[in-house]
């Protein structure tokens, strides 16, 4: 048994020896300059959302969003960038214009969006409100027969809490030009993944 316990260890071991591939530092270094110093992801970002919009299947945002996708593929190199078919989807939506404002008793505008696909309302409605407090489906019964021609409000107990220090931290001078200069470290043999992660 001891025998056998040794044989397959040695099997192991050489195995994994073989086995471990000596990485293209070269190509690690290109990868890293490109993401480190020509990235390109903030244009890209303000390409799809800010010029290009709100970007709901089936809306006039999407089929602007996708073939501006299409075409910076192509520049860069893609032969068969193409919009591919994926189906009948029904009727498209997009938001127009919303406005919800509390009239009485005091005038009060209000942060509110439609669901999509809901129908437009034809101009402005006025209504009562009700004020949903109601957890689950038994705590809706009581509004049974009321909710007809009304705005709902859903109750939410948030609570906001006040921070005074800013959510994110402003690189300094100092800490973007060590990152810039940041080199590639030779790769220890016995890193694990976890330790890898942790270095980065």
């Amino acid at each position: 048994m001891r025998k056998l316990s040794s044989f397959l260890l040695l099997v192991v071991i050489t195995n994994s020896l073989f086995g471990q591939e000596k990485p293209d530092n070269a190509m690690i270094g290109k990868i890293r300059e490109e993401g480190l110093r020509k990235s390109k992801v903030m244009d890209i970002a303000f390409q799809l959302t800010d010029v290009n919009g709100p970007r709901l299947a089936g809306s006039k945002g999407y089929l602007k969003a996708a073939n501006w996708a299409k075409t910076e593929l192509a520049k860069w190199g893609l032969t068969n960038a193409a919009l591919e078919p994926w189906g009948e989807f029904g009727k498209a939506w997009e938001l127009k214009k919303s406005y919800v404002a509390l009239a009485a008793p005091y005038y009060k505008p209000l942060i509110a969006y439609p669901k999509t696909w809901t129908n437009g309302t034809k101009g402005l409605q006025n209504a009562e409100v009700i004020l949903i407090e109601a957890e689950d489906s038994i705590g809706l019964e009581k509004y049974r027969g009321r909710l007809k021609n009304k705005v709902l409000i859903l109750y939410r107990n948030d609570t906001l809490k006040q921070s005074f220090t800013a959510d994110a931290r402003r690189y300094t001078n100092e800490d973007l030009e060590r990152m810039s200069n940041a080199s590639l470290q030779p790769r220890n043999q016995n890193d694990t993944a976890q330790q890898r992660r942790m270095r980065e």
